[in-house]
C-alpha cells in the first residue's frame, strides 16, 4: 500500500518531463539564435534543430546511451580498489602511490622515451610489483 502511494506522488512529475525538454530545447534555441548569428555568421535554428543539437550534445559529451553501464562500471571498480586500499598497510600504500605515480597507467613509457625523473623509483630500492600482485 505504501508503494502505491509512493507512486502516486510521483506520478505527477510524468508530464513534467516532456515540458522539461522542451524547455531546455527552447532555451538552446533562443541562446543560439541571440548570440551564434552575429558572433560566427551561421544562420539561426528552429527548435527541432535545437533539440537535435541537445541530442547531439548528449550523445558526444555523456558517452551516449551506455553511459550507464559504464558508470556502474566505474563504481564497481572504485569498491574493489578501496577495499584493496584498506588491506594493505600504511608501507604497502606508499608503495602502490609511488607505483602509480611513475606509471601511471599507461607503463613506463615516460622512462622508455628517455624523459628520465631523477625521483623515478628504482625496482631495487622497493618491492612495488609484489605489494599489487599479492592483493
Amino acid at each position: 500500500m505504501m508503494n502505491n502511494q509512493m507512486n502516486r506522488k510521483k506520478a505527477w512529475m510524468i508530464p513534467l518531463i516532456p515540458l522539461g525538454i522542451a524547455a531546455i530545447g527552447a532555451v538552446v534555441m533562443l541562446l543560439w539564435n541571440a548570440l551564434i548569428p552575429d558572433i560566427f555568421h551561421l544562420g539561426e535554428i528552429t527548435f527541432w534543430q535545437a533539440l537535435g543539437l541537445l541530442v547531439l550534445s548528449k550523445i558526444l559529451f555523456s558517452g551516449g546511451p551506455r553511459s550507464g553501464h559504464h558508470k556502474r562500471h566505474n563504481e564497481e571498480w572504485r569498491g574493489k580498489m578501496r577495499e584493496k586500499w584498506e588491506q594493505m598497510t600504511p608501507e604497502e600504500r606508499q608503495k602502490f602511490k609511488v607505483k602509480l605515480r611513475y606509471k601511471g597507467g599507461f607503463g613506463d613509457w615516460e622512462f622508455e622515451s628517455g624523459h628520465h625523473d631523477k625521483d623515478k623509483p628504482s625496482d631495487n630500492d622497493s618491492n612495488e610489483s609484489s605489494v599489487i600482485e599479492k592483493k
